[in-house]
């Protein structure tokens, strides 16, 4: 039995809804936490089978050979389901400004058709690259085509 004017232990309302909007607060924090983990491992994974799907691709390109990529122009693809969402293209870069090769036919309609399309890319891979002085002009030129957001 309680006396009158005794305290018996226990929490206040107050304190009661003080928890409950932390352990709210916390849950949220906690769940937010879990989704961005998840996108994270989501494009974790994309960005692995694109390595794949490249890796594959590039093996193949290599069969072929330079020479006969080049006679047959750009090309490009995309990949069988369930990777339909994934697309390649292979395109023969332009030589540099100090190249004797600036003089093929085909240099100037290249540059001019990566220009045409920089603006709608959101990713730009380049492989088997140099950035030395003679080859610098050449990428820095490319880069330069491409929104601030690639």
């Amino acid at each position: 039995m309680v006396k009158a004017g005794r305290h018996c232990g226990g929490f206040t309302l107050v304190e009661t809804l003080a928890a409950g909007v932390i352990l709210a607060l916390s849950g949220a924090v906690l769940s937010m936490a879990v989704k961005g983990s998840m996108r994270s491992l989501t494009l974790a994974r994309d960005y692995q089978l694109a390595a794949e799907l490249l890796d594959r691709t590039l093996t193949k390109i290599d069969m072929i050979g330079p020479a006969r990529l080049l006679a047959q122009g750009l090309s490009g693809g995309s990949f069988a389901s369930p990777h339909d969402r994934f697309a390649w293209e292979v395109d023969i870069v332009a030589p540099c400004e100090y190249s004797t090769q600036l003089d093929y036919q085909w240099v100037k309609p290249v540059y001019d058709w990566f220009k045409s399309i920089s603006s709608t890319l959101n990713r730009l891979v380049i492989l088997g690259i140099s950035y030395w002085e003679c080859d610098r002009a050449e990428i820095d030129y490319l880069l330069d085509q491409l929104p601030p957001y690639v």
